[in-house]
C-alpha cells in the first residue's frame, strides 16, 4: 500500500490510463460503470486526494467559495448566530468538495476591493453574510460576481436565503398579546438594515391587526450590543415601564435583563421581555429567555447547496428562499 497515492498510482493498479482515472473521478459519462466503480474504490482505499491546482486546471474551477462576513459593529465570527451559520456553510461546502476563503480588503500587503480580491482568488461563487449590501464595495461585488448568494438580504442579482422575519415578529407580538401585554416597546436594530425593515413591517402590521398600534413604540438600537440595550433600557425605566420590551436579538435582551434586575425590576412580573435568534445564551441566562428561533444549520446548508447547484448547472439568476422561524417559550414572558 502506498501512503501518498497519485493519479499515476491509481492508474497503474487499475490498469487504465491517467485520463481514464481523471474522468472516472469527475464522473465523466465516457467511463463505464464497472471501471468507474473500480477506480473510485481504489481512490478511497488509498486515501487519494487530487492536487488542487491540477484539479482546477482540469475542470476550469477553483473548487473554492468566498465568504464575506462583516458588519457595522465588526463582530464577525464573535456573532454567535453567524458563527454557527458559517460552520454549517463550511460543512456543506466540504461535502460537495469546496473550500471556504474569507474575503477582505487585504491581499498580499495591499488594499483591494472585495471584487478585486474575489477575482484574484478565482472563486467559483461568493456568499455574503451579515453584511450591509448598501456599502458601495459590497454592492459592486454582488453586481459583478456571476454566482453569488446572500443571507437575509434582498438583491435581484443574488440567491437570497432569508429567515421569515415578518413571521417572527408576528409570532412575537401575538404571543405577548395572548399573555395580556398591550403596551410594547420594540428596541430594533439599525434602520438601514434589511432585516430590521422586514421585522418592523411584521411588527407594525401585527400591532395594527391586534388594534394596539397606538400602544406600541419603536426605538433604534444596535444588533448584538448588550451595552447599547442596557443604556436604552435604563432610559425606558426612567420614562416609565411598558408591559413588555422586545429586543433585536438575544444578546441585547441579556443586556436589558441585567439593567432591569439591577434596578430591582422583576421579569416577567413587572415587565416581560423577549429576544430574537434562539442562540445558546437564551437558555443559559436566568430567567431563561422567550425568543424566536432561527435554524442556523438549515440556512447554512440551503444557501450553500443552492449556490453550488447554481455554479454546477451554470444558472446565475437571482431568487429568494424563505425559511421558517419558531417561538421558544422561556421564563421572561
Amino acid at each position: 500500500m502506498f501512503n501518498l497515492a497519485t493519479i499515476y498510482d491509481i492508474a497503474k493498479e487499475a490498469k487504465v490510463s491517467t485520463t481514464t482515472v481523471s474522468r472516472a473521478l469527475n464522473n465523466h459519462s465516457s467511463v463505464n460503470h464497472k471501471t468507474r466503480k473500480k477506480i473510485i474504490e481504489l481512490a478511497e482505499k488509498h486515501g487519494y486526494q487530487p492536487n488542487s491546482k491540477a484539479k482546477s486546471l482540469a475542470t476550469k474551477k477553483s473548487w473554492s467559495l468566498g465568504v464575506l462576513l462583516i458588519d457595522d459593529s465588526d463582530s464577525g465570527l464573535n456573532h454567535t448566530l453567524f458563527a454557527n451559520i458559517i460552520n454549517s456553510i463550511s460543512k456543506t461546502a466540504s461535502k460537495r468538495g469546496y473550500e471556504l476563503t474569507f474575503l477582505s480588503k487585504n491581499l498580499a500587503r495591499s488594499t483591494v476591493s472585495y471584487l478585486e480580491h474575489a477575482n484574484y482568488r478565482g472563486f467559483d461563487g461568493v456568499i455574503v453574510a451579515n453584511t450591509n449590501i448598501n456599502d458601495p464595495h459590497v454592492n459592486e461585488l454582488i453586481k459583478n460576481v456571476k454566482f453569488i448568494a446572500c443571507i437575509d438580504q434582498n438583491h435581484s442579482n443574488a440567491i437570497c436565503v432569508n429567515y421569515k422575519n415578518r413571521d417572527g415578529m408576528e409570532m412575537t407580538l401575538n404571543h405577548l398579546f395572548s399573555k395580556g401585554y398591550r403596551n410594547v416597546i420594540y428596541i430594533h436594530g439599525q434602520l438601514d438594515n434589511y432585516v430590521t425593515q422586514e421585522r418592523l413591517i411584521g411588527f407594525k402590521e401585527t400591532a395594527k391587526e391586534l388594534n394596539i398600534e397606538r400602544k406600541c413604540k419603536y426605538i433604534e438600537g444596535e444588533y448584538t450590543s448588550p451595552q447599547k440595550a442596557y443604556d436604552i433600557t435604563r432610559r425606558i425605566i426612567k420614562e416609565g415601564l411598558p408591559d413588555a420590551i422586545v429586543y433585536s436579538d438575544d444578546y441585547c435582551a441579556s443586556g436589558g435583563l441585567r439593567c432591569l434586575r439591577e434596578h430591582g425590576i422583576n421579569v416577567p412580573k413587572d415587565v416581560a421581555i423577549m429576544g430574537y435568534d434562539g442562540v445558546e445564551i437564551s437558555s443559559l441566562i436566568t430567567p431563561s429567555l422567550t425568543t424566536i428561533y432561527q435554524d442556523t444549520d438549515r440556512i447554512g446548508e440551503v444557501v450553500t447547496e443552492n449556490l453550488i447547484n447554481s455554479i454546477e448547472n451554470n444558472r446565475s439568476h437571482g431568487y429568494i428562499i424563505e425559511l421558517p422561524v419558531s417561538l421558544i417559550l422561556g421564563e421572561t414572558t
